[in-house]
């Protein structure tokens, strides 16, 4: 199967700090990976270099064929959501957050109606109920639910995910991953939420910004 996403030969340096060193691997269609290493050892990076938040010194950078470049970055943009450890929705109620994306032209002619922004906050694991409600007096799970319910109403396919679970209680962590099981879906998943790993087909460990293993074997993971 053809790759979906390819790193090759990544190297990302920030002033004078080397973020990531040769980093290569591929991600087919439909696979969840995870991506996992102690603090700072580079994992958000990977995520961030894929939107063109960094640009490697070295190697490519491929999406679905498509090597990233200024040129290509809008397009590959617009093809993944991307969801943080601290989402930035905005002001206004929830109503608002969740159709602010749809103000953009390339998102427009797939604007929601009521009754999926209903079915985005349900599958997140949260009341319509709150669609009247400002993001401003809710908690921090609630915004990353929120969050989580917006990335899947702009009907994209690829996920970058940033520790998307961690300010959620197990009950509703348990249902946000069960959400990104959909075999349509390709994740890249920066984790160390044991959850993430159930669902995972692969497993890549980030040491000092370079790949030190990669298995599809669960058995072998040592975190």
């Amino acid at each position: 199967m053809a790759a979906l996403i390819e790193f090759q030969n990544v190297t990302v340096k920030e002033q004078q700090n080397t973020i990531l060193k040769n980093v290569t691997f591929s991600v087919s269609k439909g696979e969840k990976v995870v991506i996992y290493g102690k603090s700072g050892s580079g994992k958000t990076t990977i995520l961030t270099t894929l939107l063109g938040g960094h640009k490697p010194l070295e190697g490519v950078v491929k999406y679905n064929g498509i090597i990233l470049n200024r040129e290509s970055i809008h397009k590959i943009r617009t093809s993944i959501a991307f969801i943080g450890q601290e989402p930035v929705l905005g002001e206004g109620t929830v109503e608002n957050v969740l159709l602010f994306p749809f103000n953009f032209r390339a998102n427009y002619p797939n604007k929601p109606d009521k009754n999926a922004l209903i079915e985005s906050l349900e599958k997140a694991g949260l009341s319509q109920s709150l669609l009247n409600s400002n993001v401003s007096g809710i908690s921090g799970g609630e915004k990353q639910r929120i969050a989580i319910a917006r990335a899947l109403l702009l009907n994209k396919n690829v996920f970058c995910i940033d520790e998307a679970t961690s300010a959620l209680d197990s009950q509703s962590a348990e249902l946000i991953v069960s959400v990104f099981q959909n075999k349509e879906f390709t994740v890249l998943s920066v984790s160390h939420d044991p959850r993430w790993f159930n669902i995972a087909s692969r497993f890549i460990k980030i040491d000092n910004g370079q790949i030190i293993d990669d298995t599809d074997d669960r058995t072998k993971v040592k975190m």
